[in-house]
């Protein structure tokens, strides 16, 4: 059977109390068994002492019992010096510790290889506590348990020794148990070959550690259990590789919390991170969250001086850098601006996002204008989010064929020096981005994405706008503006989308807007000195887009639908235009051939120095605003076909009337080109006459007597008798009492 033995005095040891005199030391020892010792009972020492405890695997030493529990349950260890425990074995505490006199704290010491000590009684209150490294040794906080060390906590592991085992130590708090520290929380050492020896901290469901200094740790394996809490007054780090992993709702709080040294952060299923900081440096940093669905948070600023990763790996929320302040006196996170900070010796922050799920960038992101080192990239097919307002870094882009997606949210600024999308790259701006250049990979088979939602701004400052390969989408009103550089769609598979009033405008001389493939949607305005067709670029939009400025490129224009405006000079584009089903207008020129297949023509003042083939069946909207369709010196017309619809629209604040055969419409002055047919050729076509406004009696005038004629003298092609005139104020009306008849005669005579 087991026995004890004290070397010393000690009074009463089977009975309910032992009392222990100054360097009392109890050694435990076996002979013939392995059976648990128990010594129930309030326990006093007189001064410090050692229990040895040397019991083997699967017994334990258990210390304070109560004797009769049911009349007396709580039992308490009170004592007189400080306490160190050793031996290898296992000692539980299960009454309480306390010091023989008020106002002092008593400390306690583990160590010896495999030692265990275990606190199982609520109200525990010590002095220092040191796990002494060299040793595997283990302190617990057990279930519902709690203890205050008012002193620093110590968790030391290795040895110098040659021929001891270099293993960590271990502080675990159970489900429910409680660990409050008045002073610093320190883990790892550094031996004399220079290794970092650490610790193991684990925390079950609900546990708390509560530290009212700093918390300090080098190699640490941090795991925290569902619910559970580490809360620090001071500074929280981890350094040298280590390991942290927090689970269900779990919350660690601090002023500050570092990742120092190649540093590993696994978080899961909705758990929250709040300081006033949040620092990554030295290089190798990086952190993962793994969680199915819930949410995670980084409740406060973030700064990194290093190459970082965050991985994602949630189908839930990451946020980073919510706005967040702790208040050292409350204890409690305020909410104020927060910022993400990239140190300039960065060389790149990468957010990887698993798909399906989102990391949030609440903090301002403050960095340097220097694409270099100071980047930030998105991969792995999760959705970035920008959502404060100015953020100020040097590269946003995404890591190549890893297609991350990344959202500047409505409401977010960035200004950056270089966008850049690698294969497979997605952009979302739904606010404002400001860069000196955008560029995209070049590769056919994996092509990258750019929205440009609506309202939204993206300005070029300083250099081009390249997109080789995918889609380009503008929304309602959005904004794409160069200055300085060109804007190149360069896509080969892929369509420029443009919603209803955007925009793509490019300043400076000689700059230019190169277009290729398809613009669809709505449609917009497209501004430029120069408007390259690069290769056939066809437009398939359901309202109008308006080309303002000068066009070139043997490109065609290919108008399918909608209507394309021609505002500018196109005599250097020698590709030509071709309708078919769309409508052509302006006021500008047109080089190269144009068939207007089906569809509309404008007459609206825009002019061909070039063949003009109508087809059968085409309309000729007449805006009525003086401005004649030009032939250009060298154009041919050539109306193809039999039948032609003439709409006559009249401008705001006037209408058609009847007038004299001297009252012409130009629709078309040769101005030295070529009409290819006569009088005979205009008088065989079947003219269809329309026009939302006409009156009656101009509907039957055209139908009846006009046509269209051929001044051969003058080489022009016009309608006779009718007039533009201005609609009468209602005051006008009014004079003649009878009104419309009056003004009918009045109209005729003219």
């Amino acid at each position: 059977m087991k026995k004890f033995l004290f070397i010393a005095t000690i009074a009463a040891l089977a009975a309910t109390s032992g009392v222990a005199s100054a360097q009392t030391t109890l050694v435990t020892d076996t002979y013939g068994g392995d059976d648990s010792i128990t010594i129930g009972g309030d326990i006093v020492t007189d001064g410090d002492v050692t229990v040895t405890n040397t019991l083997s695997e699967g017994n334990e030493l258990t210390l304070g019992t109560a004797a009769e529990p049911e009349i007396s349950p709580a039992s308490t260890i009170t004592l007189g010096g400080s306490a160190t425990f050793n031996g290898g074995g296992r000692t539980i505490l299960e009454g309480s510790v306390k010091s023989s006199v008020a106002g002092t704290n008593r400390n306690i010491a583990v160590s010896g290889i495999g030692t265990e000590l275990r606190f199982n009684a609520m109200g525990n209150v010590i002095g220092a506590l040191t796990l002494q490294h060299g040793d595997a040794v283990k302190v617990v906080v057990g279930q519902g348990a709690d203890v205050t060390a008012n002193g620093t906590v110590h968790i030391t592991g290795g040895s110098n020794a040659a021929d001891l085992p270099r293993v960590h130590n271990t502080l675990e708090i159970l489900d429910g148990g409680k660990l409050n520290v008045n002073g610093a929380f320190n883990i790892g050492n550094t031996l004399t070959d220079w290794q970092i020896i650490g610790g193991t901290v684990t925390m079950g469901e609900d546990a708390l550690l509560n530290v009212t200094g700093a918390f300090t740790s080098r190699a640490i394996n941090l795991t925290m259990g569902s619910g559970s809490e580490l809360k620090a007054a001071g500074a929280v780090s981890f350094s040298n590789g280590s390991t942290i992993t927090i689970n269900d709702a779990d919350q660690i709080q601090a002023p500050t919390v570092r990742f120092e040294g190649a540093t590993n952060l696994t978080i899961a299923n909705a758990s929250t991170m709040e300081a006033d900081w949040f620092y990554f440096s030295t290089s190798n940093n990086g952190f993962t969250v793994n969680s199915p669905a819930d949410s995670i948070t980084f409740a406060g600023n973030i700064s990194s001086t290093t190459n970082l990763t965050i991985n994602n790996r949630t189908a839930g929320t990451l946020t980073l850098g919510i706005a967040a302040t702790y208040d050292e006196v409350t204890g409690e996170m305020k909410t104020e601006a927060s910022a993400f900070t990239v140190g300039s010796n960065a060389t790149g922050i990468v957010i990887s996002t698993l798909a399906g799920g989102k990391t949030y960038l609440h903090g301002k992101i403050v960095g340097e204008l220097n694409a270099t080192n100071s980047i930030i990239r998105a991969r792995d097919g999760g959705d970035l989010h920008i959502t404060a307002a100015g953020n100020v870094f040097g590269l946003l882009g995404n890591v190549s064929g890893a297609s991350g997606r990344i959202f500047i949210d409505k409401g977010a600024d960035v200004t950056v020096v270089r966008t850049e999308l690698l294969a497979q790259g997605f952009l979302q701006v739904d606010g404002k981005l400001t860069t000196e250049s955008y560029t995209t990979a070049n590769d056919v088979n994996r092509g990258t994405t750019l929205n440009v939602g609506a309202d939204a701004i993206m300005n070029i400052t300083n250099g081009d706008f390249t997109h080789h390969q995918g889609a380009v989408t503008l929304g309602a009103r959005a904004q794409i503006n160069v200055a300085g550089g060109d804007f190149s769609y360069a896509t080969y598979n892929n369509n420029l989308t443009m919603g209803a009033g955007s925009s793509i405008t490019v300043t400076g001389e000689g700059k230019m807007v190169n277009l290729r493939n398809s613009v669809v949607g709505v449609g917009g305005t497209i501004t430029a000195p120069i408007i390259n067709f690069a290769a056939n670029t066809t437009f398939n939009v359901s309202d109008t887009v308006t080309l303002e400025g000068d066009l070139a490129g043997d490109g065609k224009v290919i108008v399918n639908s909608g209507t394309v405006l021609i505002n500018g000079d196109g005599s250097k584009a020698t590709g030509g235009v071709e309708v078919n089903g769309g409508t052509l207008g302006g006021t500008g020129s047109v080089g190269g051939p144009t068939v207007i297949n089906t569809g509309a023509l404008n007459i609206s003042g825009v002019r061909f120095s070039d063949n003009l083939n109508v087809g059968d069946g085409v309309t000729f909207n007449v805006i009525g605003n003086d401005m004649p369709n030009v032939m250009e010196d060298g154009g041919t017309l050539n109306l193809l076909g039999p039948t032609l619809t003439i709409n006559l629209d009249a401008p705001a604040g006037k209408e058609w009337i009847l007038g004299g055969d001297d009252d012409i419409l130009v629709l078309f002055s040769m101005n030295g080109g070529i009409f290819d047919g006569n009088q005979d050729t205009l008088d065989a076509m079947f003219i269809t006459w329309q026009g939302a406004d006409l009156s009656e009696e101009v509907l039957e005038y055209l139908r009846s007597e006009g046509g269209l004629r051929w001044d051969a003298a003058n080489g022009i092609i016009y309608i006779s008798g009718i007039s533009l005139v201005a609609i009468p104020e209602p005051s006008t009306w009014l004079l003649f009492g009878t009104g419309v008849a009056v003004l009918a005669v009045f109209r005729r005579r003219k």
